[in-house]
């Protein structure tokens, strides 16, 4: 840490070193290429994330509706409505 300058500068010809770019140019086309992997990337996870919402929620329903239809026959057996249909 003694041997750094102080304040600390970090130069464009530091940074453009430490990204092994040649030059702005190849710096900018990197930067629009991993934009473009972001963007896909979170597209990709979003469409995802809904599906599996959906699916959770489309689950969420059926169970629902299982449960209901349970207690809707047990009704139905106490009240000897469907005695004769079992």
């Amino acid at each position: 840490m003694n041997d750094l300058p102080a304040p600390l500068h970090v130069g464009e010809g530091d940074i453009m070193r430490i990204l092994k770019v040649p030059d702005i140019e190849h710096f900018l086309f990197k930067v629009r290429h991993i934009s473009r992997y972001i963007e896909e990337e979170f597209l990709f996870k979003s469409i995802a994330f809904k599906t599996i919402i959906h699916d959770h929620v489309q689950e969420a329903r059926d169970h629902i509706y299982d449960i209901e239809v349970k207690a809707l026959e047990q009704q139905c057996i106490k009240d000897r409505f469907i005695k004769g249909f079992l």
